[in-house]
């Protein structure tokens, strides 16, 4: 959000681009933590979600002048 100020008055807020995309949602098992799946569960869900993820990036990267940038995960 950018800021836009004048002496003795309060900062407005000026319009700026917010370019995004939205995904489909990444569907989660619901387990108690004391589960014995557990940890595999948070695993399996982490996993697809960095794969959505990077799968959304890839196919909409050029339209937002990101065509020649890989996506780098850490």
């Amino acid at each position: 959000l950018g800021l836009l100020t004048a002496p003795r008055k309060p900062p407005l807020p000026f319009k700026e681009t917010l370019p995004m995309v939205v995904g489909a949602a990444v569907p989660v098992r619901q387990l108690p933590r004391d589960h014995p799946e557990f940890e595999r569960a948070v695993a399996d869900a982490h996993a697809a979600y960095m794969d959505a993820l990077g799968s959304l990036y890839n196919r909409h990267r050029a339209a937002f002048g990101w065509g020649d940038r890989p996506l780098v995960m850490m």
